[in-house]
């Protein structure tokens, strides 16, 4: 959550400086994703309580971890298949 607050200032200073163009539309939709990002996370904190959530997040990493180690263990296999198919051609 303090880092979303910390990237809306720093976009907000951001949008202050910038001249009229697309880089300062491109920062006010950004600025307008994080804010929508923060109702977000402060919505999920309201229905889940700060235990919840923080579990919630530590679930997701673990999964994402999984998913890693998964995508290794298919790398290695589809790595050993084509060594044993080059063998065979030999």
């Amino acid at each position: 959550m303090k880092g979303v607050l910390a990237e809306v200032t720093a976009t907000e200073t951001i949008i202050v400086v910038l001249p009229e163009g697309p880089s300062k539309e491109d920062a006010v939709n950004k600025r307008t994703r994080l804010e929508y990002k923060k109702f977000l996370l402060e919505t999920r904190r309201e229905s889940y309580g700060s235990v919840a959530l923080l579990e919630k997040e530590m679930d997701l990493a673990r999964v994402l971890l999984e998913i890693d180690e998964v995508n290794a263990f298919i790398t290695t296999v589809s790595s050993r298949k084509a060594e044993l198919q080059t063998q065979s051609a030999a």
